[in-house]
């Protein structure tokens, strides 16, 4: 069974190549945390943000996106003169119209967020959109089949000083907390890809979401999991271009229309009536035995005047190849009102 997000998959690489590479391929230092919602966390705190301070988000977030959040920013949907923050979510790896929203930070004096949790490569205008804003965050289990991982990028110096004497300090106790929580992760992976009953799985996972944010130290066990190489990296981003391009050129009525980004996805939007999405979402199912699901995604790219429709979203991560993304097109095709 294939899903939206990759399982687990065991390997033998290590962090330090990883980030070698990106750094080589972007010209970006991504500095690593136990997930992204930790490196949110931790990127607020060192900007002084409390609890009582506000950052406006888009709708369809996690819960456990927000949850996180509340631990130093509450989070609300209509700005106040609370809001101290925006939160900018570039869903599936389509860029958001950031002119658009870096004009109105820039007027209100808002510090910009830029959540990165479904690309490493995406860019807007030439520029990648990884370096945009104040401290931007990537989910790298969500890219990869690693269980956990994540990482931060900031220019800011209040960010890397407490980054850096966080990382001398001894964080023995938390390395256990951050090695049992992926072996939580793991072990779901490992029985939800058999199809099996999760059983008391699924209580210890809702346990994980809770504690890891406070958590800083990245997975020992995640990083064999990690492309290794500049040309490793490069290559995923370009197989995750030419899955864009086969929906583009199969349903080019059906998919965004992006002519201002460079797309590397995590998942692709197609839309449809709901009956039609329904009726395609079972359909690739019986057929390919793939979830394909259906999400609400913002058409306009833009969080302050969105347009969300209810989509359905075909998956990017290794296991979704050429040929089973063509299937997926040429089974929408053939079922088309």
């Amino acid at each position: 069974m294939i899903t939206l997000y990759p399982g687990y998959k065991r390997g033998f690489g290590t962090l330090q190549s990883f980030l070698s590479g990106y750094r080589s391929a972007t010209g970006v230092d991504l500095y690593p945390f136990s997930c992204a919602r930790a490196a949110m966390v931790f990127g607020l705190r060192a900007l002084g943000f409390q609890r009582n301070d506000e950052t406006y988000v888009p709708p369809f977030l996690g819960h456990c996106v927000l949850s996180a959040l509340a631990r130093t920013a509450f989070p609300a949907r209509i700005p106040s003169k609370r809001t101290r923050a925006i939160l900018v979510y570039h869903q599936f790896g389509f860029p958001q119209r950031i002119d658009r929203i870096e004009a109105l930070a820039k007027k209100k004096k808002w510090i910009i967020i830029n959540n990165m949790a479904n690309t490493l490569f995406s860019q807007y205008r030439g520029e990648y959109l990884m370096g945009w804003g104040d401290l931007s965050v990537v989910s790298l289990s969500k890219l990869f089949p690693c269980a956990m991982g994540g990482g931060i990028v900031s220019r800011n110096s209040a960010i890397w000083k407490s980054w850096t004497t966080a990382s001398r300090q001894d964080q023995g106790v938390q390395r256990v907390w951050v090695e049992k929580a992926h072996r939580i992760l793991r072990q779901y992976h490992r029985k939800h890809k058999k199809e099996d009953s999760i059983g008391d799985v699924s209580y210890d996972i809702e346990g994980v979401y809770g504690y890891l944010p406070e958590l800083i130290p990245f997975p020992d066990c995640s990083a064999g999991s990690l492309p290794q190489t500049t040309k490793e990296l490069l290559c995923e981003g370009q197989r995750r271009r030419t899955l864009w391009w086969i929906a583009q050129e199969m349903l080019p009525h059906r998919v965004p229309h992006c002519d201002d980004s460079d797309i590397v996805p995590f998942a692709i939007p197609i839309q449809g009536s709901q009956n039609e999405l329904k009726e395609w979402s079972r359909s690739i199912w019986e057929d390919c035995r793939v979830v394909v699901p259906l999400l609400h995604f913002d058409w306009n790219r833009n969080m302050v005047e969105p347009d969300y429709r209810l989509s359905l979203a075909v998956g990017c991560h290794a296991q979704w190849t050429e040929t089973i993304v063509r299937r997926i097109c040429a089974i929408i095709r053939s079922r088309a009102h």
